[in-house]
């Protein structure tokens, strides 16, 4: 008899938890930072734990046209079962620094996250923006992930 809807979202909802706890990494004496500048003790303890707002194992679409884990290019097996978690769609917008880690502005979409508008994050001028590989302004503030 196949498996209902409530039944699968249950399982993997278990699988997403249990994929959590085993990416913690193991716990190394931390090292004092001369200067955090203006990001907080919370968001650079969350970036040296979790620098991606995805949780699980990536799958890109490879240039051989198939289904790979981005961690190691294996192909996905076509059996395989996935299911939307669309309770948990995360937008955001992430700002790149240059030698630092991203920062993220963002929450979850169905528990009425509302993203900030675009304008009040700063960096709207063009001519201030860095000359991408293009050769021409790229945008830093913040792109929508």
């Amino acid at each position: 008899m196949p498996r209902t809807t409530k039944q699968v979202l249950a399982e993997q909802q278990k699988q997403a938890e249990r994929e959590r706890t085993q990416q913690m990494p193991a716990v190394k004496k931390p090292t004092p930072l001369a200067t955090q500048g203006p990001r907080s003790p919370r968001e650079v303890y969350l970036d040296e734990i979790a620098p991606s707002g995805v949780v699980g194992r990536l799958i890109k679409f490879s240039k051989e046209g198939e289904f790979v884990y981005a961690d190691n290019d294996e192909q996905v097996s076509p059996d395989e079962d996935f299911v939307a978690l669309c309770d948990q769609t995360l937008v955001s917008y992430v700002r790149f620094h240059d030698g630092e880690p991203p920062e993220r502005i963002g929450g979850l979409l169905y528990q009425n996250f509302i993203l900030p508008p675009r304008e009040s994050l700063g960096d709207t001028n063009p001519a201030q923006w860095p000359i991408g590989l293009s050769d021409s302004r790229r945008i830093r503030g913040g792109t929508r992930s």
